[in-house]
């Protein structure tokens, strides 16, 4: 009975086979990528953007600062990003009625960007 969770943990293992965004790379190396910032929404690893699942514009560009809704801008503004190992955070601006600033953390996944929380 000694090896009946053999199975459970390769599998676990398969899973977590590649968590960076780069071909190739394994879950110990990808935690020993070093710390990478990004100043522009255009420099994220593929797949970040998407991960999110909200429109966000680029730092710079115009967004819904306030509470009068203009048609076509995002409510979200991308400020800056910081990547360490498997783990992204990105600050950005949220408008609407009450302006405020957040974080989105994701973090790199079986092949994929996942979000692992807001702030």
């Amino acid at each position: 009975m000694r090896h009946a969770a053999l199975p459970i943990t390769l599998a676990a293992l398969a899973a977590l086979a590649v968590l960076s965004g780069q071909p190739g790379m394994t879950a110990s190396s990808c935690g020993k990528l070093a710390e990478q910032s990004y100043r522009q929404k255009a420099e994220l690893p593929r797949g970040v953007v998407e991960a999110i699942g909200v429109d966000i514009a680029e730092k710079g560009q115009a967004y819904q600062r306030g509470d009068v809704m203009q048609p076509g801008l995002p409510l979200y503004r991308f400020v800056s990003a910081t990547r360490s190992g498997c783990r992204i955070r990105i600050n950005y601006e949220q408008g609407g009625f009450a302006h405020r600033w957040g974080t989105f953390s994701l973090f790199h996944i079986a092949g994929a960007w996942r979000v692992t929380g807001t702030r």
